[in-house]
C-alpha cells in the first residue's frame, strides 16, 4: 500500500455586502437664505465590528452649505453621526473593509434648510480559502508540475497627520474643502512598507475686498510614510490604500503685509496588504503498477499580484450646465468624479464616470449657482487584470466659452494589477483492487503522436526507467514507433 503527501493552497475568499443609509440633518440657517450656493458632503469611518453573521458600523457625514443671505457669501457646516448593521457571510474574527458613498445629496427650504442624503456603505471580509492538493508520496508514479502564485503574507495600517502651509492675500472666510488622496507607488523592505502618494487639498477662499473673486486653491501635498510589517522582505509586493479623514484648517491674518496664511493638517489612514510569491508544486497525475487507484481531479484558480499601478489621463469637454444671458464665470467650487466604472478592454482600462461642479456665475451684480456636469471616458495603458480600481478628480478648471461651460480636468487611477491562471490538480486518490496480472512475456505499445514518456508509463503501467532502459527511442517520438516492455513471468 503506497503512501500520499497533501499540501495546502490558500487563496483569499472576498465576501462584498453593501446596504444604504438615509440622512437627514437640519440646520438652523432661517429660510432668509436667496440661494445655496454649492452642497458639499464627505464621509468617513469612525468605527465597525465583525460579529458572526452581522457588521455593525458608525460614521460622520460632513455637509458643507455654501450659500447667499442678505447679499452675502456665507458658509455653513453641518455635522451628522450615524450607526447601522448589516447581514454579512463574516465571523466575529474576521476583519473588514468598510467604504462610504455619498448619494442623491439634495437641499430643501421650509422654516429652515433641511438636507438629505443616501450613503451606500460597502464591505469587504476577506478570508483565506484553503484546499488541499496532493503532492507526492511513496509507492506511487506521480506527474509533477509546478506553478508559481502569490499568497497573502499580511495587512499592515496605520494612521498619520500630514501639515501644510502656503500663503495668499487677505481673506474674510473660508468657503469650503475637499480632500482626496490616492497612492502613486508602494514598495516592500525589510520588515516595511514604503508608500508614495499625494493629497489633493481643494480650498476655496472668500476674500476681505468685496470686490474680488473667490480664490480657489489646489494644494498637493506629497508624502512617503512608512508601514510596519513583520516580516515583510524586499522580494514582496504589496497594494495599498490611502483614505482622508478630518482636515483642520487655520486661517492667520497679516493685516500689515495683507496677506493670510492658511495652515492645515490632514488626518489620513494608509492601509497596505503585502503577498510573497511561492512556487507550488502539484500532482497532475499519478498511477500505481499493483493497485487501480480512483483519482479525484478539481481545477484550481490562482491570483498573481503583481503590485500597485498609478496613470494620470487629462479629459476636457463641454459641460451640461444653465448659462443665463450676460453671465460671467467665477469659479466652480466642490469638484469630484462619481459613478465611475472600469472596464478592461484588450491592454487597455476603460474609466467612464461624470464630472461634477457647481458653477458660480455674476448675473446683474448677483451671484448664480449652477451645477454644471460633464460625462468622461479616459483610457489607460494596462496588460494585466486589474482589482480594486481607485478614480479622483486633481482639480476643475471651468471656463465659458460662446455661452457654453467647458470642464477640464485631470482624472488619476489607482488600481491592483494581477493574472489569473488556472490548472487542473489531483485533489484526492484512493487504491481500488489489484491489477490484474500480466502473463505475456512482453507488450508492445503503438503511441499517438502525442504521448510522452508519462503517458505511455501510465498506459503500461510501468516505471519510467523500464521504458527508457528497455527502448532506444527519444522523445518526442517519431511517427510509427512502437514501445516494447520485456515482462518478468
Amino acid at each position: 500500500m503506497g503512501k500520499a503527501e497533501y499540501g495546502a493552497i490558500n487563496n483569499a475568499e472576498v465576501v462584498k455586502k453593501s446596504t444604504t443609509v438615509n440622512i437627514e440633518a437640519n440646520s438652523d440657517i432661517s429660510c432668509e437664505v436667496r440661494d445655496v450656493l454649492s452642497l458639499q458632503s464627505s464621509c468617513v469611518t469612525t468605527g465597525y465590528e465583525c460579529l458572526d453573521g452581522e457588521i455593525k458600523f458608525s460614521g460622520r457625514i460632513i455637509f458643507n452649505v455654501v450659500y447667499l443671505l442678505e447679499g452675502e457669501i456665507r458658509r455653513k457646516e453641518l455635522g451628522v453621526d450615524f450607526s447601522d448593521s448589516m447581514q454579512a457571510d463574516c465571523q466575529a474574527s474576521d476583519k473588514a473593509t468598510l467604504s462610504f458613498n455619498v448619494e442623491n445629496v439634495s437641499c430643501e427650504k421650509n422654516d429652515r434648510i433641511k438636507i438629505v442624503a443616501q450613503i451606500t456603505v460597502k464591505a469587504e471580509v476577506e478570508r483565506c480559502k484553503t484546499k488541499q492538493l496532493l503532492t507526492g508520496g511513496d509507492g506511487y508514479y506521480f506527474n509533477k508540475k509546478t506553478v508559481t502564485l502569490t499568497e497573502q503574507k499580511c495587512c499592515t495600517e496605520r494612521s498619520f497627520t500630514l501639515d501644510d502651509e502656503f500663503e495668499c492675500g487677505q481673506i474674510k472666510n473660508v468657503l469650503s474643502t475637499y480632500a482626496q488622496g490616492v497612492i502613486t507607488s508602494c514598495q516592500c523592505g525589510i520588515n516595511t512598507v514604503i508608500c508614495d502618494g499625494e493629497i489633493i487639498l481643494t480650498i476655496a477662499l472668500l476674500p476681505i475686498n468685496e470686490k474680488s473673486d473667490i480664490i480657489k486653491e489646489y494644494r498637493v501635498i506629497p508624502f512617503r510614510l512608512e508601514l510596519e510589517g513583520d516580516g515583510v522582505n524586499v522580494d514582496d509586493v504589496t497594494f495599498a490604500s490611502v483614505t482622508v479623514g478630518k482636515t483642520a484648517l487655520k486661517v492667520f491674518v497679516d493685516e500689515g503685509k495683507e496677506k493670510s496664511t492658511i495652515s492645515s493638517q490632514i488626518s489620513i489612514s494608509l492601509r497596505a496588504k503585502v503577498y510573497e510569491t511561492k512556487e507550488l508544486v502539484f500532482v497532475d497525475d499519478l498511477f500505481s503498477t499493483e493497485k487501480e487507484l480512483s483519482i479525484a481531479k478539481e481545477k484550481v484558480e490562482i491570483k498573481k499580484v503583481k503590485g500597485e499601478n498609478y496613470a494620470c489621463e487629462k479629459t476636457r469637454g463641454k459641460a451640461f450646465c444653465e448659462v443665463m444671458e450676460n453671465a460671467r464665470l467665477i469659479t466652480c467650487l466642490d469638484d469630484r468624479v462619481y459613478g465611475v466604472t472600469f472596464k478592461k478592454d484588450k491592454n487597455k482600462i476603460l474609466a467612464d464616470g461624470v464630472l461634477s461642479c457647481y458653477c458660480l456665475f455674476e448675473v446683474n451684480n448677483q451671484t448664480v449657482s449652477k451645477l454644471a456636469e460633464m460625462p468622461f471616458s479616459v483610457a489607460f495603458d494596462c496588460d494585466d487584470d486589474i482589482e480594486n480600481c481607485y478614480c479622483i478628480t486633481k482639480g476643475i478648471n471651468a471656463k465659458l466659452r460662446n455661452g457654453e461651460v467647458e470642464l477640464e480636468s485631470e482624472i488619476a487611477i489607482n488600481y491592483e494589477r494581477s493574472v489569473k491562471e488556472s490548472f487542473v490538480a489531483v485533489t484526492a486518490m484512493e487504491e481500488d483492487k489489484d491489477l490484474p496480472k500480466c502473463d505475456s512475456a512482453f507488450s508492445v505499445y503503438i503511441p499517438d503522436k502525442n504521448d510522452g514518456l508519462w503517458e505511455i508509463c501510465k498506459a503500461l503501467k510501468v516505471s519510467p526507467d523500464t521504458v527508457t532502459e528497455q527502448n532506444d527511442v527519444t522523445f518526442p517520438l517519431k511517427e510509427n514507433q512502437k514501445i516494447i516492455v520485456y515482462r518478468r513471468i
